[in-house]
């Protein structure tokens, strides 16, 4: 609840929206449709959401 990056999927569709409307990926309703249905299970308390994960490692090559 409340991720950071829970919304990003929906900023990112509409800062991208004319693109997506240009190249014919939807028509304006059908995106419309879609950025709702994303708004709302960003903003479910039930949704979970995790973002990438960074693991750091280190080594040291054998001594032949």
């Amino acid at each position: 609840d409340a991720h950071p990056l829970m919304r990003l999927p929906v900023l990112l569709a509409g800062a991208l929206r004319p693109q997506i409307l240009e190249g014919g990926l939807l028509e304006e309703a059908e995106l419309d449709d879609m950025l709702r249905a994303c708004e709302s299970s960003a903003l479910d308390g039930e949704t979970f959401v995790t973002s990438f994960l960074v693991t750091q490692v280190w080594g040291r090559r054998a001594e032949s």
